[in-house]
């Protein structure tokens, strides 16, 4: 959809809302269901759409969604890593069971995700197959998932684990400025992040892709 937007010169909301969705599923497509090394590799083919994306975004003047698609798209792998570490304090204080499930389902994805190369076992100390392994795996995203769902219904806990939103982002320019470069082959940016949460736009006309 964005793609034939650009073939047939859609005007810039239109790309906007197909690269906003494009940005929705990318988290869906380089999910937690498959292993490190795919979702790498996944992530080398669409790492050129997400900084196409960052661009129609600038051209209509959504500095912060630029912000946001650019950091989402370049650490969606490690945040889900880390994500998986997340301290669950908070939530064990209001509903330590939800909390406890949430944690072993992590500590089993994690282990899922990152162990292709070893041989892994059943409760039984049966072999697995590639086939077993991987609809486990597939499980325990699936459980995963659902679990996030659950504790997102909470309230106070409505973000739990989405991506960072600008307000968030832009604590790292809290004492110093932070500028984000953008290359792609629509047209190449910079955007300065300023303490004041204020986002300075520069066009580098000059820059190309190549």
């Amino acid at each position: 959809w964005a793609k034939l937007c650009s073939v047939h010169s859609s005007t810039q909301q239109t790309k906007l809302q197909a690269y906003e969705r494009f940005m929705d599923i990318l988290p869906q497509v380089v999910s937690l269901s498959q292993n490190i090394d795919h979702r790498f590799e996944l992530l080398r083919e669409l790492r050129s759409p997400a900084n196409t994306a960052a661009a129609v975004a600038i051209a209509v003047g959504e500095l912060a969604r630029a912000v946001e698609w650019l950091e989402s798209g370049r650490a969606i792998v490690w945040g889900q890593l880390l994500s998986l570490h997340t301290p669950l304090n908070d939530l064990r204080a209001v509903d330590p069971t939800l909390a406890e499930k949430l944690q072993g389902t992590s500590r089993a994805l994690e282990l899922a995700g990152t162990s292709t190369r070893l041989q892994l076992y059943d409760a039984n100390s049966h072999a697995l197959t590639a086939e077993d392994d991987g609809r486990t795996h597939r499980a325990l995203a699936q459980a995963y998932a659902e679990l996030l769902e659950e504790v997102r219904q909470k309230e106070g806990f409505e973000d739990f684990l989405r991506p960072r939103r600008f307000e968030q982002l832009s604590r790292v320019a809290e004492h110093s400025i932070v500028v984000v470069v953008n290359i792609d082959s629509s047209r190449c940016d910079a955007l300065a992040l300023i303490p004041d949460a204020h986002i300075v736009h520069i066009h580098l006309p000059s820059f190309s892709h190549a």
